[in-house]
């Protein structure tokens, strides 16, 4: 990967990470080298455990670590890196798994569930993801950027679609624009017409939330276009603007 401006000497196994990223194609140098600063930190700053005995070799591994810490710390980029100091364990698999769990229905009846994901995010806990869509995505995804922004989601105490508000952002008009913007993709989606972003967003408005940060960082000219007032909170609240930066 060869980055005009920038000659910091730096792992192979960095460039080759972060080459095929969609979400880091447009930065510039004093991006990739503040990146690349904050993802050698997160790397460092992290247990790192695989799933199910699978062993990569030494070569993949770090591939994969470079990638989950270049996506992940892209999203703080201009924001406070502790933010994912809840996320002290990372696990891999090498491909999807299947998740259990329980839930109490409201008459009181517990239920158990096993279902194929390729990632989770424990609110208080680690972040579990596949190898395989973490480097190679369908496109317009990001497996990290999606599990992460449910770490962010859950920093006011739960995943709800509604993280902590900076002090110069209205909580108010968060949840207006947010609210209006899944009305209009859930009667899109009644009437069988075709979504602006991946029609798993009405799930719940926790998963809204991390497919809309998914969109921002991997199609944000899409998002802009197709939903420009969520765009323009994501990115006051992410102090980024992705979409200028694939148009500069």
């Amino acid at each position: 990967m060869t980055i005009t401006g920038w000659n910091e000497v730096r792992p192979a196994a960095f460039d080759r990470a972060c080459e095929p990223s969609a979400a880091l194609a447009a930065l510039d140098v004093a991006e990739w080298r503040d990146l690349y600063a904050a993802a050698r930190r997160f790397v460092a700053g992290r247990e790192w455990y695989t799933a199910e005995g699978w062993q990569p070799d030494d070569d993949e591994f770090a591939e994969l670590q470079w990638r989950i810490a270049a996506e992940a710390t892209l999203m703080v980029l201009k924001l406070d890196a502790a933010l994912f100091d809840d996320v002290a364990t990372i696990i891999l698999y090498p491909s999807g798994f299947m998740a259990t769990g329980s839930y109490t229905d409201e008459d009181g009846i517990e239920h158990r569930i096993s279902e194929p994901r390729s990632g989770e995010a424990w609110e208080q806990g680690p972040v579990v993801l596949a190898a395989d869509d973490v480097l190679d995505p369908p496109p317009g995804t990001s497996l990290v950027i999606h599990e992460f922004a449910h770490k962010l989601d859950a920093l006011n105490g739960r995943m709800n679609g509604f993280p902590p508000m900076p002090a110069h952002m209205s909580p108010a008009r968060w949840s207006d624009v947010f609210q209006h913007a899944w009305d209009r993709l859930d009667a899109l989606d009644d009437a069988g017409a075709a979504l602006p972003v991946d029609d798993y967003a009405l799930e719940n408005p926790a998963e809204f939330f991390a497919v809309m940060c998914e969109s921002f960082f991997i199609e944000p000219l899409n998002l802009r276009r197709s939903l420009p007032e969520v765009y323009a909170l994501l990115s006051e609240w992410f102090s980024q603007d992705p979409a200028a930066r694939v148009e500069a």
